[in-house]
C-alpha cells in the first residue's frame, strides 16, 4: 500500500487539498499538529498521511464511500514508527507560484529597491523546482550576501588624504573623529597612524567649533582651511602625517557656489594620495542617495560610510544603492560614542539587519572592537 502526505496550515486544509487532488477514494492514515519557524515567527501546520482505496465496483462491492466528516484514524506508537520511516517528515515547502510573491514580500520588508528585487528575482526563481521555505530563504540570503561588496583595502591601508563626502547634517564630522581615533589607537600598536583632521567646513555656522572640541579633548591634531591658498600653504605641514582626514561642507543642490569652492580647494590635494568617500545615513531612502551620487558625480568615489544605523531598523536600501552604483562598503555608525561605535563594514554585521527570515542573524551582527588584527 502506498502513502501520500500533504502539508498545510491546518488539517481542514490538509485534507480538502488531498481530496481535491485525489477524490472520495482518500482515506486518513495519520495526522501531526506541529509549528514550523522560529519563537517571533510561529506558525500552526499540520502534515497527514493517507492512502487511496479503490473504487466501488461489481467485483469489489465492499469498499464504501466515506459518510460525514473523515475523521483521523488512531494508530499505535509501533505503526506511527512505521509510517514515519515510509512517508517521512515533509518540511514547510514553497511552490513555484508561490515562490516570486514571498521573495518580495521579504525583500520589500527590508527595503530593498524595486531593481534589486527584480535582480534577486530572475537570480533566485526557478520555474519548475519546488523548494522548502528554508531552502528557499536561503537561496535569497546567498543572493544577498553575494552582492555585499565590502571596500577591504581602504580599511586595510587608507589613503593619505581621506575626504570623506556627503550632504549636510549626515555625520561625517563625528565620524571622521571616530576613524581618527581608531587609526591613532588601533591595535596592535604597530599599525597605529600619525593622523590629522583637516576642516574645509568654514561656511556652516558653528561646524569649526564642534571638531574642534572633539579634537581638544581626544588630543588629534586639527588644521583648518578657508580657502585654496591656505590649503597649498598648508600641505607642507600635513607630510609629516600618515592619514589625513579631510571634513568637508555638506554638499546641496542649492550650493552651487559652495560646491564649486569646495571642487577647487580639493583639487590641491595630491591625486595619487587621495580618495573620495560618500557618507549617507541608513535611513536615507534609496532616491536621496541617488540624487547624492549624481550630485558628487565629478568625484570617483572609493566607497561608502554608513552612519545612524541605530535610527533604522532595515539597510535593504543602502544594500541597493550600494549595488546599483557598485560601492563598496566601508564603515558602519551606530551612536555617538568615539570610537566604540565605529565598524568596519562585514556580512555579518550587515546580516543582522534582515528581518522576516527564519533564521535569527540579530547576534551574527553583535559590534565587535575594530583591529587590524
Amino acid at each position: 500500500m502506498d502513502f501520500i502526505t500533504i502539508v498545510a496550515s491546518d488539517y481542514d486544509s490538509a485534507l480538502k487539498q488531498a481530496r481535491s487532488e485525489y477524490g472520495p477514494a482518500v482515506r486518513i492514515q495519520t495526522r501531526k499538529d506541529f509549528f514550523t519557524g522560529t519563537s517571533f515567527t510561529k506558525k500552526s501546520a499540520c502534515e497527514i498521511s493517507f492512502y487511496l482505496v479503490e473504487p466501488k465496483t461489481e467485483e469489489n462491492p465492499c469498499v464504501e464511500e466515506p459518510k460525514g466528516k473523515e475523521e483521523p484514524v488512531l494508530v499505535s506508537s509501533s505503526q506511527g514508527k512505521v509510517l514515519h520511516e515510509m512517508t517521512g517528515f515533509l518540511p514547510q515547502m514553497v511552490v513555484p507560484s508561490q515562490s516570486k510573491a514571498l521573495l518580495e514580500d521579504l525583500l520589500k520588508g527590508n527595503d530593498f529597491g524595486d531593481a534589486y528585487i527584480e535582480e534577486a528575482a530572475s537570480a533566485v526563481l526557478s520555474t519548475d523546482t519546488l523548494f522548502s521555505k528554508d531552502d528557499f530563504e536561503m537561496k535569497i540570503l546567498e543572493y544577498i550576501i553575494d552582492s555585499i561588496s565590502i571596500d577591504h583595502a581602504s580599511f586595510a591601508h587608507p589613503p593619505k588624504y581621506f575626504v570623506l563626502l556627503g550632504p549636510t547634517g549626515v555625520g561625517k564630522t563625528t565620524t571622521l573623529v571616530k576613524i581618527a581615533m581608531l587609526y591613532s589607537q588601533i591595535v596592535p600598536a604597530e599599525c597605529q597612524l600619525k593622523v590629522a583632521v583637516l576642516s574645509l567646513d568654514s561656511f556652516r555656522a558653528g561646524a569649526f567649533a564642534q571638531i574642534e572640541t572633539f579634537c581638544n579633548d581626544l588630543h588629534i591634531d586639527l588644521f583648518r582651511c578657508a580657502g585654496e591658498g591656505d590649503l597649498s600653504l598648508l600641505l607642507g605641514q600635513l607630510d609629516s602625517y600618515d592619514l589625513v582626514l579631510v571634513d568637508t561642507m555638506g554638499k546641496s543642490p542649492k550650493d552651487g557656489e559652495l560646491a564649486l569652492k569646495l571642487k577647487t580647494m580639493l583639487s590641491v590635494l595630491p591625486k595619487k594620495d587621495t580618495a573620495y568617500y560618500l557618507a549617507v545615513s541608513a535611513s536615507h531612502k534609496q532616491r536621496d542617495m541617488d540624487r547624492y551620487f549624481q550630485l558628487l558625480g565629478s568625484y570617483t568615489l572609493s566607497s561608502i560610510v554608513v552612519t545612524k544605523t541605530d535610527e533604522t531598523e532595515n539597510v535593504g536600501n543602502i544594500l541597493s544603492f550600494s549595488k546599483s552604483h557598485n560601492l563598496p562598503l566601508l564603515f558602519m555608525t551606530d551612536g555617538q560614542k568615539v570610537p566604540q561605535d565605529l565598524h568596519k563594514a562585514s556580512n555579518e554585521l550587515i546580516l543582522s539587519f534582515l528581518d522576516g527570515f527564519s533564521l535569527d542573524f540579530r547576534t551574527m551582527g553583535t559590534p565587535q572592537s575594530t583591529s587590524m588584527q
